[in-house]
């Protein structure tokens, strides 16, 4: 009993000696990068914010990359056009030509950097649909004005001359 007393005293003593120890050690942080840039990404729920951590992380060697959670797609832009503080944004291509068509922002102000990923735009219909034809004068419910797959459904809608009525997903939800 005596010699297992002996033994956690002595272990105590260690830790304690290499507590004290690591308490000597000096960490200094790296000096503040220079080569910082601020990343407007997607909302909280989206990919885009994922990507953006994942490009943060990826060249955080080289550059300092501060991601920031946005909006959805137009205000992205808006901010990037906007804020000073604001250097890069990840959004879709449809989006700079939307607001280019708009007349609220001249495409040719932002250079388009490098492809990210696809997206996709899923259609789900009763039976009796067969083509994107068959919506027109119909009621659809899309996402709300301002995000990117409102863009989507509005570019992709134009392009095919359809002329559908949009139910927004907040109404649908209220």
């Amino acid at each position: 009993m005596r010699h297992g007393l002996q033994l956690a005293f002595i272990t105590i003593l260690i830790g304690c000696g290499l507590a004290a120890r690591a308490q000597d050690i000096q960490y200094d942080p790296p000096a503040t990068a220079t080569n910082t840039l601020t990343l407007i990404t997607g909302p909280i729920d989206s990919t885009a914010i994922q990507i953006g951590s994942d490009i943060a992380s990826l060249l955080n060697n080289k550059l300092r990359i501060f991601p920031v959670v946005g909006r959805g797609a137009i205000q992205n832009v808006a901010d990037l056009l906007s804020f000073q503080q604001a250097d890069l944004v990840i959004t879709r291509t449809d989006t700079l030509d939307y607001l280019d068509r708009k007349g609220f922002a001249d495409k040719r102000q932002l250079a388009y950097i490098a492809k990210l990923y696809n997206e996709e735009m899923m259609v789900i219909a009763p039976n009796s649909v067969h083509s994107l034809k068959d919506l027109e004068g119909k009621h659809l419910g899309i996402d709300l004005p301002g995000e990117g797959t409102f863009v989507t459904a509005q570019t992709v809608f134009n392009q095919y001359d359809i002329h559908s009525t949009f139910d927004y997903a907040a109404r649908l939800i209220a």
